[in-house]
């Protein structure tokens, strides 16, 4: 499917493929069995700034546990410097920056009561997943900057929030009329077809003669014609609920 969707779009072995994910490596290596080459990993804007605004939001309060006034300006600086330099690239920069936020933080939480270590303690969670995020992922991170004022794609958001509002409607618990997975599996498999203009192909495939021997239905003074193409025939009007003469 893959490899049929690939060439539609005018796929040739000399086109250049990326794929825009999330890090993780199933479409990646769909992709890359279909095109029968690897593809460039792209990492997702939308996840890597998730990740980030959980840093973002607690910062304010984090930094009023450290012990000392130049270790929270520090903290209060370089967290927001880190989403601009990961929207940048500059990759090379984020992970020692992130390496020394998670080190003072870990030294603050030693000499701290409970709740403060607590706070900490989350804080850093939260820096060391996004540093494992990104060193896992390195050859994804591109300039996002650039490919945006590029016109290209550099996030899965709106596909996503889509998906999500299908899955929740028609998988959700309490709706009247649930999907299965395999039911969900296969609907999302003909909607793709469908947006690809796929559908009809794979249909003649299956069943060669689709759509040549159309079926016909008898008119009202206009014998047989085509099923569906009723829809382009005006309707008679009628008088009192009953139809005039023909």
């Amino acid at each position: 499917m893959m490899r049929s969707a690939l060439d539609d779009d005018g796929y040739t072995d000399f086109t250049h493929l990326s794929v825009l994910a999330d890090g993780a490596g199933g479409l990646t290596n769909v992709v890359r069995d279909g095109a029968q080459q690897s593809p460039s990993p792209q990492l997702d804007w939308f996840h890597v700034s998730m990740r980030l605004r959980h840093i973002e939001q607690m910062t304010p309060k984090t930094a009023d546990q450290l012990p000392d006034t130049a270790a929270q300006r520090a903290l209060l600086e370089q967290a927001p410097r880190l989403r601009w330099l990961i929207w940048h690239g500059r990759s090379e920069e984020v992970l020692p920056l992130l390496t020394q936020m998670s080190r003072v933080t870990k030294l603050a939480a030693r000499g701290s009561d409970i709740p403060a270590q607590e706070r900490l303690a989350r804080f850093r969670r939260h820096v060391v997943e996004l540093h494992r995020y990104l060193r896992n992922n390195a050859r994804g991170l591109i300039d996002y900057g650039l490919a945006w004022r590029s016109g290209k794609r550099i996030s899965t958001a709106p596909a996503e929030s889509g998906m999500g509002h299908v899955v929740k409607e028609r998988m959700g618990r309490g709706k009247p009329i649930r999907w299965s997975a395999d039911g969900a599996n296969r609907m999302l498999q003909v909607r793709c077809a469908v947006l690809d203009d796929r559908l009809v192909r794979l249909f003649q495939e299956w069943y060669p003669r689709f759509r040549r021997t159309p079926r016909t239905i008898g008119i009202r003074g206009f014998g047989q014609v085509p099923l569906g193409a009723y829809k382009t025939f005006q309707r008679v009007p009628t008088f009192g609920g009953v139809p005039p003469d023909l």
